[in-house]
């Protein structure tokens, strides 16, 4: 049958037509009225006839080159491509595990979805770990050139500016900063056990020198200076000391200590932490006594493997050839009240 290339009109449908590409002259039967009825040919574009439908999802217009493939459309209420994908990627057509993680892999097109059913293929983050399982980095031991380092970093403030930090208005929860706390501390960081060169701390030095650090907003500023001054005020009625700072719940525990073992030791609120003027150290604790120097270790002073800093150990070899003193140590995340005052006790009796 010769399709007609030129526009049907409402009051022509019963004339006879004319061909684009030959003179023949069609009458039209009741299928091509039917047709008509719905859709309207297109103009002769050198390509043949196109007929034209609606996408009933989406209302999208679909155009077919044979008017067989246009009945059958329209008969079987068809959808357009982008709707056929997505019905059935929601229905689980398109749907498979992987072989490998058992993860539940989507497909947007059938051609993908059989193509990996066929070749058995495995999830994106299986097949990336299975080609770089046992291939050393190809970035291992490279380093980024300046122009590099800079290009980088102005693409990164540009997508800031355009789409905002992917971390705004967002927080890490407990579980997240817990794994991102253990994945860098201890053996696991890439300084663990090493120390920086002079040259190195020189260029430190020298990047961050006159370089703006953080700053806090005016109200943030506000709430510190209250709490220092909250902070002041308390030491002077509590008669302790303004500077250095110390711990009132190592205070505490002196106190205690003092009368549990009939002592007059002098601390932060007691007279003041003493202090060694020749070597410019003060002690939270001294009996003089007894020569002892008792010191309140909290967190700070130990590293990441429960080990007392260097320049700890030094203060106190320091302390303890100026005066000849016993000096005890008490780590506060270990600290049992009744146990460290029987080790106290026993350690100055057997002096």
């Amino acid at each position: 049958m010769n399709q007609p290339n030129e526009l049907w009109e409402e009051k022509n449908l019963t004339e006879p037509l004319m061909n684009c590409e030959s003179n023949q002259t069609i009458v039209p039967n009741d299928i091509t009225n039917e047709t008509k009825e719905k859709s309207l040919l297109p103009e002769c574009r050198g390509i043949g006839n196109l007929w034209k439908r609606n996408c009933p999802t989406c209302n999208r217009e679909m155009w077919y080159k044979r008017e067989s493939n246009w009945i059958r459309g329209d008969r079987k209420n068809k959808l357009c491509d982008n709707c056929h994908n997505k019905k059935k990627a929601q229905t689980g057509c398109y749907r498979r595990n992987c072989p490998s993680c058992n993860k539940l892999v989507v497909y947007k097109s059938k051609r993908g979805y059989f193509n990996c059913k066929r070749h058995n293929c495995l999830c994106r983050s299986c097949a990336t770990s299975k080609r770089l399982k046992g291939k050393p980095s190809n970035r291992k031991g490279c380093h980024l050139s300046d122009e590099q380092k800079k290009r980088i970093g102005e693409t990164t403030a540009f997508r800031h500016k355009m789409y905002g930090h992917p971390m705004t208005g967002r927080h890490h929860t407990k579980e997240a900063k817990q794994k991102i706390k253990m994945a860098v501390r201890g053996s696991n960081n890439g300084m663990y056990g090493k120390t920086h060169s002079i040259e190195v701390r020189k260029r430190l030095r020298k990047f961050h020198m006159g370089r703006p650090g953080p700053t806090m907003s005016p109200d943030g500023l506000r709430r510190l200076r209250i709490k220092r001054i909250n902070e002041i005020s308390k030491a002077k009625y509590e008669g302790g000391q303004i500077m250095p700072s110390y711990n009132r719940e190592a205070c505490n525990f002196f106190n205690k200590l003092n009368e549990r073992l009939k002592w007059n030791g002098q601390y932060a609120i007691n007279g003041g932490e003493y202090h060694i003027k020749e070597l410019g150290y003060f002690v939270d604790y001294y009996e003089p006594t007894l020569n002892l120097i008792i010191e309140w270790d909290e967190n700070i002073h130990y590293d990441i493997d429960g080990n007392l800093r260097i320049k700890d150990k030094n203060r106190e070899e320091e302390i303890k050839s100026h005066l000849k003193c016993n000096f005890i140590r008490i780590k506060e995340s270990e600290f049992q009240e009744e146990n460290v005052i029987k080790m106290i006790y026993e350690s100055t009796t057997n002096k």
